[in-house]
């Protein structure tokens, strides 16, 4: 029992390949005992990508958010809106 035929074994020992079990005929089996992990992985990555897709950001800021954050152009300006007493 070769390498790739161990832990096709083990896959299918811990139920990994319930969902496929009825594509795994012994034809698909021999092909993949046959392949490198490599080789796998190369014939996933389309399946794969599909599955996961990448993220997008679920937040942005609102048109209505915007005008209420305050930005200061000038730190002396700030500070002087903040503390009006101190300006005399």
């Amino acid at each position: 029992m070769g390498p790739n035929q161990a832990s096709l074994a083990q896959l299918e020992g811990f139920g990994e390949l319930d969902q496929v079990a009825a594509r795994l005929t012994e034809p698909v089996r021999a092909q993949l005992v046959a392949m490198s992990p490599a080789t796998i992985d190369r014939m996933r990555r389309p399946t794969k990508a599909a599955r996961y897709p990448a993220a997008k950001s679920a937040t942005s800021p609102s048109a209505t958010l915007r005008p209420s954050i305050g930005v200061a152009k000038d730190k002396t300006l700030a500070l002087r809106e903040r503390h009006p007493e101190q300006n005399t």
